[in-house]
């Protein structure tokens, strides 16, 4: 203690410098969002999709332009538009193959051999007719590259398989650029590449805006409870070094910022500000009593700094539970939010107090702010919990009973986007192709054929065929693209071009002659279907984003009529893609909820041993914390808002910085206790002097989360207003539940009435 006050000036001389460093540092954080980050880990489906791909060329490597005509297509200055921006699309970076109706071709089989046919004379306005009509009555075009009314064409860009971050920005400013040749309301892009950069974009914008929000935040309440320019300069000082030196470590461990770093800002502001509130108002009052600067800080260190010490500890257990998490994004995050927490408590142990021991109590806060005009309420809540404690419960025993119906309708029916606000552009360009062409969720299926079987034998095409009829027919999965659609667009060709001879050839003799036009001809189109051993093949298709529930009964409706209609001894299938991984992350989020918030309860359980070496406390410090995530799930039950990723991770971070209140409450009545007071009288003094504390940051951690509703992410914007709900629920509880709970525990042992107005900080300090 006495190394804090003799080298004050160098303790506050060490964090500026490093600081300092830390905005070097800073500067170099770079943002990322990949998809596959967020898939499971260890999951049997992504280790097949994985397998998949490497030997099938990927099929979620494509941009999709679509661009709307006000009438028809079929009109010459917009075909030469889409034409031209076809091939400019094609020379821009990072794009390997460039499709539209304009460049497409249709092949038909002459006696010179096989003949390539536009699939529309752009022109030659005269054939627009009967192009029109031989295009939208082919279903390899309909829906993939013109919409059934013929007010859509698709532009479909291949791309390379992976971008860094750069490439991804360079493709996305050159594709803007050459699509201003059409009004930006007239073209939709949908595609991963376009919703990774999107997001990244959105996370700088987001952070940003949160960062600003939170300051000013800071500023503000801290005007309010203390009214001195010291009393709001230290605080926003001390957040804010907190805030540098921990942007400045990740920059330094070069971890990139994703989705989820927007709640950094907000975090360490409100674990940080709730710490040195805590501290401030104790040193206040302990100099205000008479107590020297030195003295008073002592005590306050001694007092309040060990048990913001277990608080901050608590609240880095209730992140680090986010390890069990096989998401990769969710546990990182867990991780780095507790070495925030950490840093936090560091910067306001030593350079905040080092801050506050060089001013007096009238110099951080008005002379005219009495911290005793307080008592009043917690006069009320005293004489609440004393006299009316059958009725408390009962209020609790009926909330408890609300809040498990509302968890029991909790949904986990998640779309795509659904944490895009609908009126973005990306939302929108999503939902637009959703509804008008043959939707925007990729459909995936792995053909593995069996023993001595290829995928291109007829068996195995045969058996093909059957699965893609009950997919289009039964199950709304349209622009199937497989092995068939190749054989039958050869055998159309071959037999004169007829619609009637799309069909698959009668001989396996018939196949074997158009493998070897395929060896003669370019093979890409080939190597997206199958692979070289033609051991394993890919149906894909799209259909409507319905909901992962909705989908979900669809494939094991799939599933089951595979199973009883396809004979598995020549072929197997098996529903595989990006969609249905993101869709197995709910049971993963749900299952790693659970074990998260176990692992903290246990982990809190046994450091509330530790602290108050009595069994009965781990009790009282947890059911108190229980009802709040009981609130936070009715909420979202209630309201219905999904449970996901994005808003999974509430429970386990209202968790950790809920028990905080708790601890401190429940510190303060254990030391009473020791002192000798009556249980009544330590609940009476605890509340006086730590509920003021508690109110005071949890209206702070409230509004500081509440800024989070200015996100453009749903995710973001359910973590604030569900969080601040949570908190505000907690507070509730530590203030009427925890006190009921400690007097019907610990019964009273008669010393100290209530009626005596006894307050530790009138007593001599030997026995303080």
């Amino acid at each position: 203690m006495d190394l804090l006050f003799r080298y004050n000036k160098l303790i506050i001389f060490f964090f500026l410098i490093a600081t300092g460093f830390s905005v070097y540092f800073a500067s170099h954080l770079k943002f990322e969002h990949q998809l596959e980050r967020f898939f499971p880990s260890h999951d049997e489906d992504i280790h097949f999709l994985t397998e998949f791909k490497n030997e099938v060329e990927a099929d979620d490597n494509f941009l999709l332009i679509a661009i709307e005509h006000e009438k028809s297509v079929f009109n010459k200055t917009f075909l030469k538009k889409v034409d031209s921006l076809t091939g400019y699309c094609k020379d821009l970076p990072y794009i390997i193959e460039a499709f539209s109706i304009t460049n497409l071709y249709d092949f038909i089989k002459t006696p010179f051999g096989f003949v390539r046919i536009p699939l529309i004379h752009v022109d030659d306005e005269t054939k627009y007719h009967d192009d029109s009509i031989k295009i939208l009555r082919d279903p390899r075009w309909t829906g993939r590259f013109i919409s059934t009314d013929s007010k859509i064409l698709i532009i479909a860009l291949k791309t390379q398989d992976y971008f860094v971050q750069d490439e991804a920005w360079e493709l996305d400013r050159e594709l803007n650029a050459v699509l201003t040749i059409f009004p930006e309301d007239d073209t939709h892009i949908v595609g991963k590449i376009n919703t990774q950069t999107v997001f990244i974009r959105m996370i700088e914008d987001e952070l940003k805006t949160h960062v600003t929000l939170s300051i000013a935040l800071v500023i503000l309440i801290l005007a309010i409870v203390f009214q001195s320019w010291r009393g709001v300069i230290i605080p926003l000082i001390s957040v804010i070094v907190g805030m540098v030196i921990f942007f400045g470590i990740l920059g330094a461990l070069n971890q990139p910022l994703d989705l989820m770093s927007s709640l950094y800002p907000t975090l360490m502001l409100i674990v940080g500000m709730s710490d040195v509130i805590h501290i401030m108002i104790k040193y206040i009052e302990e100099n205000e009593s008479g107590k020297t600067r030195k003295e008073a800080m002592r005590i306050t260190i001694r007092e309040i700094g060990l048990a913001t010490l277990f608080t901050s500890l608590t609240t880095a257990i209730g992140f680090m539970a986010l390890i069990t998490s096989v998401i990769h994004p969710i546990w990182r995050f867990g991780l780095t939010a507790a070495l925030g927490v950490i840093v936090a408590y560091v910067v306001v142990i030593l350079f905040t107090t080092s801050l506050l021991v060089n001013f007096n109590a009238n110099q951080l806060k008005s002379a005219k702010l009495k911290f005793g005009s307080w008592n009043r309420i917690f006069a009320y809540i005293t004489r609440s919990t004393r006299y009316y404690p059958g009725r408390i419960m009962l209020i609790f025993a009926c909330l408890f009973i609300i809040c498990l119906y509302g968890i029991s309708t909790v949904s986990t029916n998640t779309y795509l986007l659904s944490d895009i606000p609908k009126d973005h552009k990306l939302r929108k360009d999503f939902v637009f192709v959703d509804e008008k062409l043959s939707g925007a969720r990729p459909y995936e299926m792995a053909i593995l054929a069996q023993e001595e079987y290829r995928i291109n034998d007829l068996e195995v095409l045969i058996e093909s065929e059957k699965v893609e009829m009950f997919l289009s027919d039964s199950m709304g999965i349209h622009n199937l693209f497989s092995p068939t659609t190749i054989y039958k667009s050869i055998n159309k060709a071959s037999e004169g071009g007829g619609w009637n001879k799309y069909v698959l050839p009668l001989s396996q003799t018939t196949l074997d002659s158009y493998d070897q036009f395929l060896k003669e001809s370019p093979q890409s189109v080939l190597k997206t279907v199958m692979n070289e051993e033609k051991t394993m093949g890919r149906i894909s298709g799209r259909m409507q984003d319905l909901g992962s529930d909705k989908v979900s009964e669809i494939n094991r409706r799939i599933d089951y009529w595979i199973r009883t209609n396809i004979d598995s001894t020549i072929a197997k299938f098996r529903i595989t893609g990006t969609a249905l991984v993101i869709d197995a992350n709910h049971k993963y989020v749900t299952r790693g909820l659970f074990s998260g918030l176990s692992l903290a309860f246990l982990i809190i359980a046994i450091l509330m041993g530790i602290i108050f070496k009595n069994y009965k406390m781990i009790l009282i410090s947890l059911v108190p914390n229980i009802f709040p995530l009981l609130v936070c799930g009715t909420i979202m039950g209630l309201a219905g808002i999904e449970l996901k990723a994005s808003t999974a991770i509430i429970f386990t971070i209202s968790f950790g910085i809920a028990v905080d209140d708790t601890i401190h409450f429940l510190s303060r009545f254990r030391l009473l206790q020791l002192k000798g007071f009556s249980t009544h009288e330590s609940v009476r003094i605890t509340l006086e002097e730590t509920g003021k504390a508690i109110i005071i940051t949890t209206i702070i951690l409230s509004i500081g989360f509440l800024t989070l509703l200015f996100s453009d992410f749903y995710g973001t914007f359910y973590i604030g207003l569900l969080t601040s709900a949570t908190l505000l629920s907690a507070l509730f509880a530590d203030l009427f539940l925890a006190p009921v709970l400690l007097m019907w525990v610990f019964k009273e042992n008669g010393t100290m009435p209530i009626e005596n107005d006894v307050n530790l900080k009138d007593l001599p300090e030997e026995e303080h």
